[in-house]
């Protein structure tokens, strides 16, 4: 419903502040990533590659980093959750603040587990793409899980990336070491990131789905980031522990933080999470 206050006529100054110029950057990302019918073959050119490619198939199985020369922790089993569907979606909220306590490696492990872990019979050990609770176009799953650990029973804190290629095969591998106090600060909610236990960073490698989707894929998997996030927020809630999704963060510091490179791997989320204050 259109007010007094802003006129419909006023609403481009409101949104844009000036009508776009050709080139802008929002209306060609739209324009880039649209199907169109009469152009499929181009838009998605990896589709029928394989389709008609089997080769293909156990390389796109195998999508996903690992880190085979460092020294991995295992992940215990998760432990189990009884919090119903509806008692987990009318308790979850974004946290305002974090208790100072450490996380258990089981909670930490039980959160990255239901919401990542590949579905049994799936993955490279069964020959097959992974499935997860998470969907994922053409099951590439060009998303990876990073942890920021500051406070987690048995584990020293610094970067750790999330591997979970089969059911049954999860672990967290060290990278490096983090200075929580930049990566609070390239967050924008410095207190956020330096009370909680951990910062769960979910990036996006575009390249895993491109070849097939083309620009589609990026679309897709910005998508994936909000199926993602939202599994492990309600996850947290079904636990009683406390999150908060950050979205907005100077994305060059962030970078330079973590390590990435912010082209062929590029941070959409930071999830602080804790105990409630």
């Amino acid at each position: 419903m259109i007010t007094d206050s802003v006129h419909g006529a006023n609403l481009v100054d409101v949104v844009y502040g000036e009508v776009p110029a050709p080139g802008d950057p929002a209306e060609d990302f739209v324009e880039a990533t649209k199907i169109r019918r009469d152009a499929m073959s181009w838009d998605a050119p990896g589709v029928r590659m394989l389709q008609t490619t089997p080769e293909m198939h156990p390389i796109i199985a195998r999508a996903g980093q690992r880190h085979v020369s460092r020294a991995r922790t295992e992940l215990p089993a998760p432990m189990k959750v009884e919090t119903s569907v509806a008692d987990a979606l009318d308790r979850r909220c974004s946290a305002d603040g974090f208790a100072d306590e450490e996380l258990t490696l089981t909670e930490l492990a039980t959160l990255l587990r239901l919401a990542w872990e590949p579905r049994p019979g799936t993955g490279p050990a069964s020959g097959t793409q992974p499935r997860r609770a998470t969907p994922s176009a053409g099951a590439l799953f060009p998303l990876e899980l990073w942890v920021v650990v500051r406070r987690v029973e048995a584990l020293e804190p610094g970067l750790f990336h999330v591997e979970m290629p089969d059911a049954g095969n999860a672990s967290l591998t060290r990278i490096s070491e983090v200075d929580h106090a930049a990566l609070a600060r390239a967050a924008l909610q410095e207190n956020m990131i330096e009370n909680a236990a951990v910062t769960i960073v979910v990036s996006m490698m575009p390249w895993r789905s491109r070849f097939k989707y083309g620009h589609r894929a990026v679309r897709f998997a910005l998508m994936e980031a909000g199926h993602l996030c939202q599994t492990l927020l309600l996850t947290a809630s079904a636990m009683d522990l406390a999150a908060r999704p950050l979205g907005g963060f100077c994305d060059d510091e962030v970078n330079g933080t973590l390590g990435f490179c912010g082209v062929d791997e590029v941070p959409l989320y930071l999830v602080p999470v804790g105990r409630g204050q």
